[in-house]
């Protein structure tokens, strides 16, 4: 059967305290409170990477040539002076 203390170490070195006061200050609130923030702080980071590289690969994939130079006949991506 387990003890207490061999059940504190099981989950590891975190305390809930029942008096709110004592619990504000403690450090297990803090610790959680910091992994919480860096959890966010790395969800946005990793968003915006993925983000950004979603958009650059849309932006160099998806986007049509132009065609310059003569094509038989028609000139593209040039303006002629005699259509003025």
């Amino acid at each position: 059967m387990a003890t207490a203390d061999t059940d504190s170490l099981a989950r590891g070195s975190l305390r809930l305290y029942l008096n709110p006061l004592r619990q504000a200050v403690s450090a297990s609130t803090w610790r959680a409170t910091w992994y919480l923030l860096a959890y966010l702080v790395v969800g946005w980071v990793l968003f915006g990477a993925v983000l950004t590289a979603g958009i650059a690969a849309v932006s160099c994939t998806g986007r049509p040539r132009r065609r310059v130079g003569r094509v038989g006949s028609t000139t593209y991506g040039k303006i002629s002076s005699d259509r003025l």
